[in-house]
């Protein structure tokens, strides 16, 4: 099958988002978007990942759409730090507008797949969408430990060991100081929790994102078919697991006919190696394969 990148400037605002689309000569119902995680990724991944993925899924029979997030690779703009809350839906929606397909399907990592979650309500024509390795807390870049610890240590334990890794030079660092504000709310909100647990049922896991549960509990729902997909050595798998015992469990059963749970070997999160990330792309595919025409009964 011959395969077509067809590169794009995609204007969103001020800004002009880089894609590239990977068009067959035949393609199918079904296009998809790949939401890169948070970070210089996926475009310029180690060993052309991106590219693969792409083209594996357009020689599939799916038209294929990456980018780069705003202030990363072509793309126009600035971009500071990756929030999971803060999901980057407007960017997202401009590559997505590539597509001229009947159905699409959001394929994100990390970031990306957060993103997904956050705009699969309001894509029109979803067709599915596969999370590879999403978080189920929310953090910025860089904070994912210290803002687990907020829910896990005493406020002056806590305290503690942030004083422990401040420097001078920590006090004269906008993006440092800025981190700081960032976990200290995350401290502030954890300890709130716990002081109000009382007024409220009982939560297991009161540091999962609420966002995170409103959006798959929206794609349950909805009966948009969900990939679930993780590495069994990454932390990001970890606290998937530990989250069952509380909400999410409850709409994993609930969504058991259109949820797909993988776990692959290895860490889907970084896939680094070769053999990783053609693992990962194998997976997305017969998940794809598998997916109903658009109207089919």
């Amino acid at each position: 099958m011959t395969i077509v990148d067809r590169p794009v400037f995609v204007p969103f605002g001020d800004e002009a988002l880089f894609a590239i689309a990977s068009e067959p000569d035949t393609a199918g119902p079904h296009g998809v978007v790949l939401l890169p995680a948070g970070g210089h990724t996926f475009t310029p991944q180690g060993n052309r990942w991106a590219f693969d993925f792409a083209h594996r899924l357009a020689a599939a029979g799916f038209p294929t759409v990456r980018f780069d997030w705003q202030g990363i690779g072509d793309s126009t703009g600035v971009v500071e730090t990756f929030t999971l809350h803060q999901p980057a839906t407007t960017e997202a929606e401009a590559a997505l507008s590539i597509l001229d397909t009947e159905s699409r399907v959001l394929v994100g990592q990390c970031y990306g797949a957060r993103t997904a979650m956050a705009m699969a309500d309001r894509t029109e024509g979803i067709g599915g969408v596969a999370l590879l390795a999403p978080p189920v807390r929310d953090f910025a870049r860089g904070d994912g430990t210290a803002t687990r610890q907020a829910y896990e240590l005493s406020t002056r334990d806590f305290v503690t060991q942030g004083l422990r890794r401040l420097s001078p030079s920590t006090l004269i660092d906008r993006a440092q100081l800025e981190r700081i504000g960032r976990v200290g709310r995350t401290l502030v909100r954890a300890k709130w929790r716990q002081l109000t647990a009382r007024f409220r049922a009982p939560d297991p896991t009161p540091w999962v994102s609420e966002a995170f549960l409103s959006q798959l509990e929206g794609l349950v729902r909805s009966g948009v078919p969900t990939l679930l997909l993780y590495g069994e050595e990454e932390n990001d798998y970890k606290e998937f697991d530990e989250a069952r015992a509380g909400k999410l469990g409850e709409l994993l059963e609930r969504g058991s006919s259109t949820v797909t749970i993988e776990v692959v070997p290895g860490s889907a999160h970084a896939a680094e190696t070769v053999e990783m990330q053609q693992l990962v792309v194998s997976k997305v595919e017969e998940w794809l394969v598998g997916l109903e025409a658009p109207g089919a009964a």
